[in-house]
């Protein structure tokens, strides 16, 4: 688990509020405190290592009475520790519901269970893609040589698998036309027919790898 350390400096005798902000990535399980100077604007709510959204699991307040002290000197890093962590602290976090952001309170008891269902279902879902990707292998391996591909086409059918494959292919094409040309010019139609003519496809699962222009004649 990696933690991200917020260090706060006072140029003056003004007491300023501040606010540490203690967030969970469930995605890489990295853990991230920010400590911030309360001035109505909004912060980064994105994991730094993977960037994905970060879940809030507490606020408090982190005002330090002020001091005198130059820029370069540096306060003690704030951070929690099990000795001060408090299982039953309410917690209140941001939950989006259809599009909608809800805000729930619950202990961090609840919140720490929650996250470990969440990175254990994202393990799963994971693990279950992984053994799909092999059941689609193994039965376009083996169905057209199977004895029993009614069975095999049955559980396709329940994976939601497309029985497909790829193969190479070859087609000839006969296109005819009128051109104008030079007619000093002996290999004027082969070179505007190499230069003009394209194959290609509009279909996604089609790729014309190559083409050329095998013969041609004037009629």
């Amino acid at each position: 688990m990696s933690v991200a350390y917020g260090k706060i400096l006072f140029m003056n005798d003004i007491k300023e509020t501040w606010f540490k902000w203690d967030y969970v990535c469930s995605y890489c399980d990295s853990h991230i405190e920010m400590t911030i100077k309360s001035n109505g604007h909004p912060h980064s709510e994105v994991c730094s290592k993977c960037y994905e959204r970060l879940t809030l699991m507490s606020v408090v307040d982190a005002t330090i009475s002020p001091i005198t002290q130059k820029k370069e000197d540096e306060m003690e890093t704030l951070t929690n520790t099990p000795e001060t962590y408090n299982p039953n602290a309410l917690v209140t976090y941001k939950k989006i519901v259809n599009g909608q952001a809800e805000y729930v309170t619950i202990k961090t008891t609840e919140l720490d269970w929650a996250m470990n269902r969440a990175r254990q279902d994202e393990k799963q879902v994971l693990n279950d893609y992984e053994k799909a990707v092999a059941l689609e292998d193994i039965i376009k391996e083996n169905y057209l040589e199977s004895g029993d591909q009614g069975t095999l086409l049955q559980i396709a059918e329940l994976f939601n698998i497309s029985l497909t494959k790829d193969v190479e292919f070859v087609a000839t094409i006969e296109i005819s036309g009128t051109v104008t040309v030079d007619m000093l010019d002996e290999d004027a139609l082969q070179t505007l027919l190499e230069n003009s003519i394209n194959v290609s496809s509009y279909d996604g699962d089609l790729d014309v790898s190559d083409y050329v222009l095998i013969n041609y004649e004037e009629r």
